[in-house]
């Protein structure tokens, strides 16, 4: 069903993502990506196709909502007035009138704002918001399986990525990226184990039909995907173990991700995972000085996959000391103890009690200091942009698969919103495009951003089905 629902609206996703025009059903040409939102400046009688001079003064998720899911657009001014319109982009008709609240002003950003809920329609099309004396949003659409749309999308930007795009071989060099040789392959253990994390708790996101070169072998195109990447990582671990310990950590972890995924799938590629993560953790324990968060995940990753007595010794005693710590967990203390806890073996339960209490406590805080924000994002870093807000959905989405928690759900989706559009200044941080130039980072551009995107959207998909 969902290839069905993919192929009925990848088109429209493919014009969003290229900024083209599309038909409409009388054949006029509609601009997808900011070509039919008037002036902010302007009133609503200007034409609905001049392209906008400046950043409009009402924010919306510039891809669009699902027919059932809330919509909340945000306007900025110091006079508002009481009432939004939605409007046909095709007809301007008059679709949906809401009621402006909750008006408060942002210290961060200084300007005052007022939200609209427009939840209520659920109609699918074209659609852009006005108000009198504030001006018109970017377009937008409504439509089923929006975000499965954009997820696919989003996977197969790996594919074109690919040195060989008809299947792995000895010779291939794997992902073709700005990086090269070990920043090249610290990247790709990194993305890897995001993908591979995702998989593991939203398996029923990932199909076998996005349009790769394995597509309908039976196996998810994702772990296609990562088999292919994996498969350059292993060629150049064989010729060259390597020195660098952040590689070998992130080898470790990744392997073993892969080792898991891949039992039932293919038992010899597992296996041949399982061994060179072994390895390669002999490698990375012959340092003296290892970065202790990148080891813990390494050593949980490999006590999973094993069930070794002595990794369980030293994974749980970092684990006494470092959960005890008042400072903010890192990316792979996160990881790593997430994987302690999802490991079947014999774990400490007091330990896992503390363990739990401290990301549950962490999840508590994004959620408290979002609802808090006017844009309803959290980071502690001024410049909001995804390098600091993808780790906390992260965090969160990984939260929410374990508890189902209604106002989680809302704050991955918010924060979604943020980088689709609904921010200061109407960047869709997906697409790289602001309605004017080029956004300062292009998701889909950025491999780890790109898998930590699709993390968060197949958590999404998979609380909508």
């Amino acid at each position: 069903m969902k290839r069905n629902r993919l192929l009925s609206f990848f088109l429209i996703i493919a014009i969003l993502l290229t900024g083209c025009g599309a038909q409409t059903g009388s054949g006029q040409e509609i601009g997808l990506i900011g070509d039919y939102a008037s002036d902010p400046a302007s009133d609503h009688t200007q034409s609905a196709y001049d392209v906008p001079v400046m950043t409009p003064n009402i924010f919306v998720n510039r891809l669009g909502y699902e027919p059932n899911g809330q919509k909340v657009a945000i306007f900025k001014g110091d006079d508002l007035p009481e009432e939004f319109y939605v409007c046909d982009a095709k007809t301007r008709d008059v679709v949906f009138t809401g009621k402006i609240k909750d008006e408060r002003y942002d210290q961060f950003y200084k300007e005052n704002d007022g939200f609209g809920d427009f939840s209520e329609l659920n109609t699918q099309g074209d659609y852009y918001i006005r108000a009198e004396g504030i001006g018109e949003s970017y377009p937008f659409m409504i439509h089923e399986s929006l975000y499965y749309s954009l997820f696919c999308e989003a996977c197969k930007r790996f594919f074109e990525m690919r040195s060989n795009k008809t299947g792995a071989t000895s010779q291939d060099e794997g992902w073709i990226m700005e990086q090269s040789g070990l920043n090249k392959e610290i990247l790709a253990s990194k993305t890897l184990y995001m993908l591979l994390l995702s998989y593991e708790l939203f398996p029923n996101a990932y199909t076998d039909d996005i349009g790769i070169a394995e597509s309908g072998n039976g196996v998810p195109d994702i772990l296609d995907e990562c088999s292919y990447e994996a498969s350059w990582i292993l060629n150049r671990a064989a010729s060259d173990p390597g020195e660098d310990m952040t590689a070998l950590a992130y080898r470790v972890a990744m392997l073993c991700k892969l080792y898991e995924s891949y039992k039932a799938v293919e038992p010899t590629f597992s296996m041949t995972c399982l061994k060179e993560a072994q390895s390669s953790y002999k490698a990375l324990t012959g340092h003296a000085e290892v970065p202790v968060d990148e080891r813990f995940l390494a050593e949980s990753e490999l006590y999973r996959a094993t069930g070794q007595g002595a990794l369980k010794e030293q994974v749980e005693l970092y684990l006494m000391t470092r959960i005890a710590d008042p400072e903010e967990l890192s990316e792979a203390d996160f990881f790593g103890t997430v994987t302690y806890l999802a490991t079947i073996g014999k774990t400490n339960v007091a330990i896992c009690d503390k363990a739990i209490k401290r990301i549950m406590d962490e999840a508590e805080r994004i959620a408290a200091n979002a609802g808090r924000e006017n844009y309803f994002v959290f980071s502690e870093e001024a410049s909001r942009n995804p390098d600091s807000l993808f780790p906390k959905m992260v965090h969160m989405c990984v939260v929410n698969h374990v508890i189902t928690n209604y106002e989680y759900n809302t704050v991955i989706e918010n924060h979604f919103h943020y980088l689709m559009g609904r921010n200061p200044q109407a960047i869709c941080y997906a697409l790289g495009w602001n309605g004017k130039e080029l956004a300062p980072t292009d998701i889909f551009a950025n491999p780890y951003q790109n898998a930590q995107f699709i993390f968060i959207l197949s958590e999404l998909i998979s609380n909508n089905d």
